[in-house]
Parts: structure tokens; sequence; C-alpha cells
């Protein structure tokens, strides 16, 4: 599922001004693989309507969750998200998905693994 920001400024030349990339899993894991959102449209709310979008479509689609990982090192990140109802969570071992997302890393050769942590918002809250 991927949703998108555009600006319609009335021009034939529209910019897209974020987009959010999620990936459902089975087990009802929905799984954010990018939230970007371009620099000049920061500070707008276009992330957050673009997450919690993107949480209802979740939710509507029978999943039960939406993760994502994220650098705890980066100052802003976990607070946000955070101030969206995510917890930061160790998946279980015998969470597939959690072994695609860190297959998916390596191979991506994201770097500081290490700093990266896991967070969970369970949608039976989200609206």
């Amino acid at each position: 599922l991927v949703l998108v920001a555009q600006n319609d400024t009335g021009s034939l030349k529209e910019e897209l001004d974020g987009f959010i990339d999620i990936r459902y899993f089975d087990g009802g894991t929905a799984y954010v693989d990018v939230l970007a959102v371009r620099r000049q449209s920061m500070r707008q709310g276009i992330g957050r309507r673009l997450l919690r979008n993107a949480a209802v479509m979740a939710t509507r689609a029978g999943m039960t969750s939406l993760t994502l990982r994220t650098y705890r090192s980066i100052a802003f990140n976990g607070p946000f998200y955070a101030s969206e109802g995510f917890a930061t969570f160790t998946p279980p071992s015998e969470a597939h998905w959690a072994a695609e997302v860190l297959t998916a890393e390596r191979r991506a050769r994201l770097p500081r693994s290490e700093d990266r942590v896991f967070m969970r918002l369970p949608l039976e809250f989200a609206g």
C-alpha cells in the first residue's frame, strides 16, 4: 500500500510532498517500509496525516498492528511516533515478518542496524 501527499498548486507542475509505503504480512501485521516528507513540506502535518491514513486503511484490511523501525539516535523520530501512539517493542522470535524486515535491512546495507528500534501501534486503538 502506498499513499502520497501532493501539493495541488493549480499549476501543471504538482509536487509530491510525501509518501508512505506499507507492507501487509500474514498474522495481521502492517509494516511501514518508508515514511518520507519533502524537506520544504515538513512541519505541516503531512507525515502525521499519511501515518494516520495508513493506520485506518490497515485496520480496514484486517491488520491488528502497525509497526516500523526507526533510528533511536535521530532525536525527533521516536517522540513523533510516540505522539501517534507507537511504543518500542521487541517482536517475538517467531515473528516471521520481523525476520523479513531485518533481512531486507541487511540486503539494503542500512547503516547502524544496532541503532534501529522496532515500534508498534495496536490498531484496535487507532482511528
